[in-house]
């Protein structure tokens, strides 16, 4: 009986058969752009768990020469570029180059995707796609985060990507290019501060959407690596705020205050280590800090999610409530004009009733400007959420305000149950008996107080 190996029954390694040779003083561009391409294509073909490495050896060597990576050629890059790929992915999970000739494949890999890469009108399309595919699927570029220069190399990669992706490319594209980002982060010890900065970057401007590419791409990679990137983001606003704080830089501080709030909408989850910090903002002696952190909170609480926000971090939304109380007026007053977005927006009866209870309480502030906001926030509210969501007795005492000693804060007080009133007044009209119980007492009330103020001048 003869015995079998253990492969008997397996088909043995594949070979290359591609021989030719890539390098030579002779060799025209249109011959050696049809030896890469036949080359490519047997690579592709290849499969990773039945293949002969050793019979790659040739061509392993010569498509790192500087002939090809340094060719003017377009077409010759591109399909040398394609072959490298599928060689990284044929020897994975080992490479079969030296650090130093891996930072020369990966920065060449990235320059040939930001200069070709424009749309599938553009030549050599196909072979980009499959370069970046390559990238995205085999894995093969988080050996970038253990080259020499990887920080360097790193915020390069990001910042052409984002550039790229803003020329509306193909989904799946934008895809690729999340899931290749993805991978460098959870793959980097730590993350480059120019890395950081990039993706921070695509937050700052006013008019971003999700319909956006970059915007959507800096969302979809921050949302997947949030737990690995809470720390450095926390440390990033902690440099620039207490940086910014030192030299009393205020306009610079409202920006990172601003990138917070749009983080909070798109990525909240990256906020994990920063609310601790504005809370402890609210507590500074500096009443710019105080008044920026009242204000930016307040809206956090205000946006669709403010009820997990508040229940999240419930010792933020006391800290935040208690500003009410403040010693310094303009802080009360920022306090004041930033729970108009809980009035509207709060699903949570609990929240809401704070809330009320607390500006209740600030319609006698001893300061005159904060009643007077007070009266102008219940002015500003839509006519749903004043009668579903405002008890009558707030109002009442919104009109009580009509009668006080400030005439800012009697005008202020007129306006809103007037306006109110208006909104009302067709619902009351018709005998709907929510509106009516609601608002009819309005007018009395005005004539009333009206009448008093006569009285006494």
């Amino acid at each position: 009986m003869v015995a079998q190996t253990r492969t008997a029954g397996q088909p043995s390694p594949g070979k290359l058969k591609f021989h030719e040779k890539l390098t030579g003083k002779n060799l025209s561009t249109d011959a050696l752009q049809k030896k890469l391409k036949a080359l490519q294509t047997e690579l592709a073909n290849m499969e990773q768990e039945r293949v002969d490495t050793e019979s790659l050896g040739a061509v392993r060597k010569e498509l790192i020469s500087t002939s090809i990576l340094l060719h003017r050629d377009r077409g010759v890059k591109a399909y040398a570029a394609c072959c490298l790929a599928d060689l990284l992915r044929l020897y994975a999970p080992d490479a079969p180059y030296t650090q130093n000739e891996l930072r020369d494949i990966f920065s060449f890999f990235f320059r040939q995707l930001s200069s070709g890469l424009k749309g599938p009108d553009q030549p050599y399309y196909n072979e980009y796609f499959h370069l970046l595919e390559s990238l995205s699927t085999v894995k093969s570029v988080v050996l970038v985060c253990d080259l020499p220069s990887a920080d360097e190399l790193m915020a390069e990669i990001f910042k052409s990507f984002f550039a790229m992706v803003r020329l509306d490319l193909a989904k799946k594209i934008e895809l690729f290019m999340a899931d290749i980002l993805i991978a460098l982060i959870d793959e980097c010890q730590s993350l480059p501060q120019d890395v950081l900065e990039v993706l921070m970057a695509q937050f700052l401007d006013t008019n971003t959407r999700m319909d956006q590419p970059a915007y959507r791409l800096a969302v979809q990679v921050c949302s997947q690596t949030a737990d690995k990137l809470q720390r450095q983001v926390c440390q990033y606003f902690t440099d620039v705020i207490v940086s910014h704080s030192r030299d009393e830089e205020y306009d610079e501080m409202q920006k990172a205050h601003t990138l917070i709030k749009r983080l909070n909408r798109s990525c909240p989850a990256l906020l994990h280590n920063v609310v601790p910090q504005l809370e402890e903002e609210l507590r500074v002696p500096k009443v710019p800090i105080r008044t920026m952190a009242t204000q930016t909170l307040g809206e956090m609480f205000s946006e669709k999610n403010g009820a997990d926000f508040a229940r999240k971090y419930p010792s933020t939304w006391t800290m935040w409530q208690n500003r009410k109380n403040d010693q310094i007026a303009s802080v009360r007053l920022t306090w004041v004009e930033a729970t108009k977005g809980l009035l509207v927006s709060t699903t949570q009866p609990e929240m809401r009733e704070q809330i009320e209870e607390s500006l209740h309480i600030k319609l006698l502030d001893p300061d005159d400007k904060v009643r007077a906001a007070v009266c102008k926030l219940y002015g500003q509210v839509d006519y749903e959420t004043a009668l579903h969501h405002v008890t009558a007795d707030q109002l009442r005492s919104v009109g009580g305000r009509s009668l006080d000693k400030k005439h800012a804060v009697q005008a202020e007080a007129m306006k809103a149950i007037a306006r109110l009133f208006s909104l009302a007044y067709p619902e009351i009209e018709n005998a709907d008996p929510a509106a009516t119980k609601q608002f009819s007492w309005i007018p009395q009330e005005i004539l009333r107080h009206a009448q008093v103020n006569v009285d006494v001048k």
